[in-house]
């Protein structure tokens, strides 16, 4: 079979020691996990850590799953839902079913992981999260520090952009 596309770099020698343009090829987005190291040795020195080293909370998330001392920070995320509904002024409801319970658990938790295949509205739905977080923060008169991590630095600066891009489009300005 032909391939329906074919690959013609400047240096084609080269490119062939590689890849085998004579058979069909599959192109995939440029990817890089620049992340995942990083975690797991964020992960590895936590669990080494000594306690009253500030991390305890932490240690005792990722030994036990909980954590004693967790508070929520976000008492009525239905209330927060809702400002965002309205600032967002659109005619169908800003998350899904699914969506919203995710929205509304990860104000329960001390950690919350969105997970889905591609295309289900992961970062519309955690750059919501982080919008209700920061209005609460605000409303709190209190400071506010949120990790978003991703399986790739280019999932990150998406939902840093959607949380910049509502912000923005519901007239919230700079939370």
């Amino acid at each position: 079979a032909t391939p329906l596309v074919w690959l013609r770099p400047e240096n084609r020698t080269r490119f062939d020691e590689k890849v085998d343009l004579s058979r069909p090829c599959v192109l995939d987005q440029a990817y890089a996990d620049f992340n995942s190291p990083k975690t797991l040795d964020a992960l590895r020195r936590l669990r080494g850590g000594r306690p009253g080293d500030g991390a305890d909370h932490l240690r005792d998330l990722v030994r036990t799953g909980t954590m004693p001392t967790f508070q929520p920070f976000l008492f009525d995320a239905d209330a927060h839902y809702a400002t965002l509904e309205q600032a967002a002024q659109q005619e169908r409801p800003l998350l899904n079913a699914g969506q919203r319970r995710a929205f509304r658990t990860a104000f329960n938790e001390p950690l919350t992981l969105v997970w889905g295949p591609p295309g289900t509205g992961k970062t519309h739905t955690v750059a919501h999260i982080v919008l209700a977080l920061a209005l609460a923060a605000e409303a709190q008169n209190r400071p506010l520090r949120v990790l978003v991590s991703a399986q790739s630095h280019y999932a990150i600066a998406n939902v840093l952009k959607a949380v910049a891009k509502y912000a923005d489009a519901y007239g919230l300005g700079d939370l």
